[in-house]
Order: C-alpha cells, then structure tokens, then sequence
C-alpha cells in the first residue's frame, strides 16, 4: 500500500510542478579512471562536465521524484565491501545524506558491488544491480539504511551478465551488459528477458531513461565515439540504434540519470491527506531541504 501510494504522489508532483516544456538535466556518475571522478552535471551542447561532489568512484545515479533527491552509489574498498549510497540535492548535487551499507553475505564467484541504480516509476523503489560470474542480481535497497532486499532472482542471458538496468516510464525494465552487444527487456518480476535489440556496440556502462526524448539513454566506450552518452531508439527489426548525444574525454562515465527541471521555489502542491508523509521514510529530508531552499 506505502509502495502504491508513493508513485501516486510521485506522479501528482510532477504533473503539477513542472512547467510546459521543461526539460532534463543530465546527471553521471564518474569512475576512478576519470579526471574528477563523483557525481555532475553533463551539458550536451558543449559538451561540458561540471563535476558537483568529488568521490573516488560512482557506478549509479538516479532520480527519485518521490523525494525529490538524486541518489548515488560508491563502492568502498574491495568489490565484496559494502558501499556508500547517497542522496544529493538534485539542482546543486550537493550531499544530503550518506548511508554505508549493513555487512552482507558474500557469495562465491560474486561481484557484490552494486553496478547501476534505477527507480521502479510504478512503486517508487530504488533498484539496484550487482555484476558477476555465475550470475547477476537485482535487489531493492532501502532508502533509509541502504540495505537490500533481493527480488529473489538471478540471471543471466547466457554469459552476457547484465550490468546496468533503466526504467522507462511507464514501468518497462531493461537491461545491458559490459561486453554484450545487446539491450534486453526483463520482465521485473521474473528477471527474465522477454525482447532483445542489438545495438552493435561494445563496453557499455550505464544504462538510464531519457524523460525528454522517451528513449533509453546508454553510456559505451566504442572507439569511434570514445566515451560517450547516446540516446538509442529500439527498432521492431530487432536492431537498437544509437544516436550520441555527448562525448568526453578524460573521464569515465558509469551511469546517467535525467532531472526535471522543476519550479522549485513554488509553494508545494498540496497532498490528498497525510499521502506525502505516508510515501516514504525520508519525508522529512525532501522537507527540510526544501526549506533551506527558501
């Protein structure tokens, strides 16, 4: 009940905040290869990065307009160490919170680091993704202490490990991997791959949902486009084809995620009931926020 009555207020919110016309702002996270690895602000029509919080490496960023936050994830340590998940303000991207991870199991062969995050539009949960031989795994983490919960499912498709996950939005689930040539959609209840295009490139990293565009939004490391960002449109031939939106250099994209640009020195809309307060454990922190806004 708490799950559906967050994506109802998330959606009420951003019906009636945002302004005709609006448009995303590009956040990525940057690894420890890059320049300035951390979480900022990708600006196409340069392209400029403008890096906002520095931290030694970021494999996932999203957006939850729920709370209105920005949320990050940096591995600590070995990749069988739990991480740092953070929320940003997602105007500055200033650090609002930051939360490591509860000790975990550790499985054999498994890399446990969570590999790219993506928000469930159609429950308000943050999702998250680990890579590794034997398998992958998808897991629900708590916004509050970081933990997860699995979706009590694993999977591969083959030996392509899926790596990165994007929601579209009207709740579609789609996945990639490092070294796979393809994008799959995942039926989010079973994991399992119910359509696949092939995009013709290699080492793709993240994976988010471009609000302006309705397309997915790949990160890849092709050589003729270096380290890129490119919209991909998913054809009904079975081919997915690339169109690069941005490309750099001197840095390491790991994962992108799309902010709305909202009025949000407007009052708030007012909420049917205790519904905002009911939505999500961290009410408070969109709350206070807002106020050191004003």
């Amino acid at each position: 009940m708490r799950l559906r009555v967050a994506a109802a207020v998330a959606a009420f919110w951003a019906l009636a905040a945002a302004p005709a016309g609006a448009t995303a702002v590009m956040w990525v996270g940057l690894g420890g290869q890059s320049s300035q690895p951390g979480v900022g602000v990708l600006d196409p029509s340069g392209p400029s990065l403008d890096i906002r919080e520095s931290y030694a490496r970021v494999t996932g960023v999203a957006y939850d307009p729920g709370l209105d936050v920005l949320w990050s994830f940096e591995p600590t340590g070995s990749s069988r160490q739990p991480g740092a998940l953070r929320s940003h303000d997602p105007v500055t991207g200033a650090e609002l919170t930051s939360v490591v991870e509860p000790a975990f199991t550790v499985g054999s062969g498994i890399n446990n680091t969570i590999t790219d995050l993506a928000l469930n539009p159609v429950t308000g949960d943050l999702w998250g993704i680990t890579y590794g031989d034997p398998f992958s795994q998808l897991f629900i983490i708590d916004k509050v202490d970081a933990s997860r919960s699995s979706l009590g499912f694993d999977f591969s498709h083959g030996q392509n490990f899926p790596a990165a996950i994007a929601f579209s939005d009207d709740g579609r689930l789609f996945s990639t991997s490092l070294d796979a040539d393809k994008i799959w959609e995942l039926d989010p209840a079973t994991g399992l791959a119910i359509d696949s295009w092939d995009t013709q490139s290699s080492r793709k990293y993240g994976l988010g949902w471009d609000p302006d565009a309705g397309q997915l939004a790949l990160i890849t490391t092709v050589a003729s486009k270096g380290n890129a960002v490119s919209r991909v449109t998913l054809g009904d031939d079975g081919f997915g084809t690339l169109t690069l939106v941005a490309q750099v250099s001197n840095a390491v994209l790991q994962d992108v995620a799309f902010v709305p640009e909202l009025d949000r020195n407007a009052a708030p809309v007012p909420l049917p009931g205790a519904a905002g307060l009911l939505a999500a454990g961290l009410a408070g922190l969109g709350l206070a926020r807002r106020r050191r806004r004003g």
